[in-house]
């Protein structure tokens, strides 16, 4: 008997504005929110490029507990991780489509926020570590 996972549906329902403040600079950004254990680990999997219409923000309820995420994505995407004490910026990667069949599971702790932006998004080109602080509204 085969099982087959089934994923949520996307865009999830939930939304957040963000604040990125570098230096005098601050840039107030629309993303879709993913906030619950589930949203967090299928992130942006099983979307198509053109489904990823906005930011996904990946909302940490208690940093220090490891969560994880799966990264099997179709399209490459710029990661933005916040640090839970300052806000600040701490690390910046690309994250490479996925070659072949096999899911990669990224874990995180120790981030309140982390920000997955499209390859060729100008913001993820402005986001600086350790002078980027995010904040989000409401």
């Amino acid at each position: 008997m085969q099982s087959t996972f089934q994923h949520l549906p996307f865009p999830f329902s939930k939304k957040a504005t963000i604040q990125l403040t570098t230096g005098k600079k601050t840039q107030i950004i629309e993303c879709e929110l993913a906030s619950s254990v589930i949203e967090i680990f299928q992130s942006l999997s099983f979307r198509k490029k053109n489904q990823f219409k906005q930011p996904l923000l990946l909302k940490f309820d208690n940093p220090l507990q490891q969560t994880f995420s799966r990264q099997t994505f179709s399209f490459d995407v710029i990661q933005a991780c916040f640090d839970y004490e300052t806000g600040l910026a701490k690390k910046i990667a690309p994250i490479r489509k996925s070659s072949g069949k096999a899911a990669f599971v990224q874990s995180f702790a120790e981030f309140s926020y982390v920000l997955l932006l499209p390859a060729d998004a100008q913001l993820g080109r402005s986001i600086a570590v350790n002078q980027t602080k995010i904040s989000i509204e409401g």
